[in-house]
């Protein structure tokens, strides 16, 4: 290594101890995450207890969104089954199984798809389009704070991340997005 890396004997063992306190200190962390996972998943709940009393209300969709907002209802038959997102030139629509709703805006049907997702059927929209857009782009936030808020606690494990989030989203009647 010395020779290739143009490393005295002195740098080179700086090299080495600074890559094995990083490998110490990476294992003991996997080491701490493992633990805490192998008793029932006690932390997975106690994170995602936090972030539900961190987020509280702001994760009901539609209804932490639209309060004191003039809206219509729509109803959305469970046997349609999951909401997709199309546009042509005829517009945006929201299509389910036999149903294809026509949208005036991409924002509004982002709203639609949100809310059956959010375990809804019977959906009040608000008749202000702004309303609507302030709703969707609230809740994009919302749902990357509780990311990075779970992040924080993890770091970057996906599928710890993805496990958590997913809890989270079940104690509130989300289905992932």
């Amino acid at each position: 290594m010395g020779e290739i890396l143009g490393l005295s004997e002195e740098e080179q063992l700086e090299v080495y101890r600074a890559v094995v306190d990083l490998v110490r200190s990476r294992l003991e962390k996997a080491r701490s995450v493992e633990r805490r996972g192998r008793k029932g998943d006690v932390a997975v709940e106690e994170i995602a207890a936090d972030v539900l009393r961190e987020f509280g209300g702001e994760l009901r969709f539609p209804e932490g969104y639209i309060e004191g907002e003039e809206c219509e209802e729509i109803y959305i038959p469970k046997e349609e089954g999951e909401p997709s997102l199309e546009s042509s030139l005829e517009g945006i629509f929201v299509k389910f199984r036999t149903l294809k709703l026509r949208c005036e805006t991409r924002e509004e049907a982002k709203y639609i798809e949100i809310a059956v997702k959010s375990g809804r059927r019977r959906i009040k929209i608000p008749k202000d389009k702004d309303a609507v857009r302030r709703a969707v782009q609230s809740y994009l936030k919302t749902r990357e704070a509780v990311r990075k808020k779970i992040a924080e606690y993890v770091g970057n494990r996906r599928s710890l991340i993805e496990r958590i989030e997913n809890l989270v989203w079940r104690k509130v009647s989300w289905r992932r997005l």
